[in-house]
């Protein structure tokens, strides 16, 4: 014979293992946030690369100006690689100047909102629901 189950005992049982779920997650957030996060991406912490300039030479190859912590440099960049070329903080310098001097000389932009032409007795657009949308993006048509 298959014993009882007692449908009180099970909830607090389901009950305390939910609990110890939502405290295991927030412990591990807790010392996430200590250690700074997961440091997923770009580190908060390290130099910032700013790609100056940057010409094709081929498909998968090419030469890119970079500004990495206040140093010009120049790099080969590949599919597989990337090499130090040179440093060239010259370089750096100019592309500063010439982005300033852009800044500057632009002329300001203005946008100018257009309206479209009022239609009279054109019949509203009928509003989908999104299961009809579901519906007509996954309808095969022959």
């Amino acid at each position: 014979m298959a014993p009882e189950i007692n449908a009180v005992e099970v909830l607090i049982r389901l009950a305390a293992s939910l609990g110890m779920v939502v405290a295991i997650i927030l412990v591990a957030a807790k010392v996430l946030r200590r250690r700074g996060g997961l440091r997923l991406g770009r580190s908060a912490g390290g130099p910032r690369v700013d790609v100056l300039d940057r010409t094709s030479l081929s498909r998968s190859a090419s030469v890119a100006v970079v500004r990495v912590g206040g140093r010009g440099l120049v790099v080969g960049v590949t599919d597989q690689s990337v090499t130090l070329l040179t440093e060239a903080p010259e370089l750096v310098d100019r592309y500063e100047s010439q982005y300033e001097e852009a800044e500057r000389t632009a002329p300001p932009v203005e946008h100018e909102v257009s309206r479209w032409p009022e239609v009279t007795g054109a019949p509203e657009p009928a509003r989908m629901n999104f299961f009809e949308a579901l519906r007509e993006s996954t309808v095969r048509r022959s």
